[in-house]
């Protein structure tokens, strides 16, 4: 797999070096190109609303899951286009686990609405450099079953937590927000924290963005040691990454990943939720799922 991803890797570099210079990090502001992206922010609320709209109508019978890497940011970095993405996908109260990478400056007291958050936060390159992983939660339906466990990979971050339903009925889920670096193993090192959750009978939630070109879901879940014949979640589109990912380019990179023991046999492809209305330099598309969620 590392020679593969090294080779395709190569040629998403080479892709990113040709690009004009022009606004290439977020401390740059947006980028002055967005051109068909400006409507993107309010088109990404109305599909999460109709998704949102679907889950209330059978009540706690599904569950709600996004993942988004916001790009590269700095640690206690204010970055408002990325809080006011993530408000604005919480907005309907309908989310149950929002995994949201690169998020510098969030704190428990600036989620709207019923959500927390538990955060895992490394320095990779430079202790100017972060990468981090903010699992946020829907409080009113799920609450803590143990301690949180953080990772902190070479390159990338990763949170698993414990969560039992709010009103005890349903599973109980080990959810994993994740951030993998380019060119490294990290996943590798989840095996042995989700041995114990998955001998206890926790059902597993993985969100993340993998950087991987080839390996499927179920790659990944075969590699963490548990079933690979449950929900297919696969991503079908690019993801990653902002401007590379606009429709009509050459590169089609779909690192960003929900990978589940929930819903055994059903085959949802994730919606590519999509961006803010000004993305910024190598923002990802958001993208989410919603699974049937049966309860004990």
């Amino acid at each position: 797999m590392t020679a593969q991803r090294t080779v395709l890797s190569l040629a998403l570099w080479s892709t990113m070096v040709a690009m004009p210079t022009e606004a290439t990090s977020q401390e740059e502001g947006t980028a002055e190109d967005t051109c068909d992206d400006t409507g993107l922010l309010q088109k990404s609320a109305k599909m999460l609303k109709g998704v949102a709209v679907d889950s209330q109508e059978v009540g706690s019978s599904t569950i709600q899951l996004l993942s988004w890497n916001a790009g590269p940011t700095k640690k206690g970095q204010v970055v408002p286009v990325i809080s006011d993405f993530v408000s604005q996908q919480l907005e309907a109260n309908s989310v149950d686990f929002f995994n949201v990478i690169n998020y510098p400056s969030l704190e428990n007291g600036s989620l709207v609405g019923q959500y927390q958050a538990e955060v895992s936060r490394c320095n990779t390159e430079s202790s100017t450099k972060e990468s981090s992983a903010s699992l946020i939660y829907n409080q009113e339906r799920w609450v803590l079953d143990g301690p949180t466990k953080t990772l902190c990979f070479k390159s990338g971050a990763a949170i698993l937590a414990l969560f039992k339903a709010k009103s005890g009925l349903g599973p109980t889920l080990a959810v994993v927000g994740a951030h993998f670096g380019m060119f490294s193993e990290g996943w590798e090192e989840l095996k042995d924290p989700l041995i114990g959750p998955l001998a206890n009978g926790y059902e597993v939630v993985f969100l993340g963005d993998t950087n991987a070109f080839e390996w499927t879901n179920e790659q990944f879940a075969e590699g963490w040691g548990f079933p690979t014949q449950r929900a297919f979640t696969p991503t079908l589109s690019a993801t990653c990454c902002y401007p590379l990912s606009a429709p009509g380019t050459p590169l089609n990179f779909h690192p960003d990943r929900i990978i589940t023991t929930l819903a055994p046999g059903a085959f949802v492809p994730v919606t590519i939720v999509g961006l803010p209305a000004q993305p910024l330099m190598w923002m990802h598309k958001a993208i989410g799922v919603t699974l049937p969620l049966a309860s004990n």
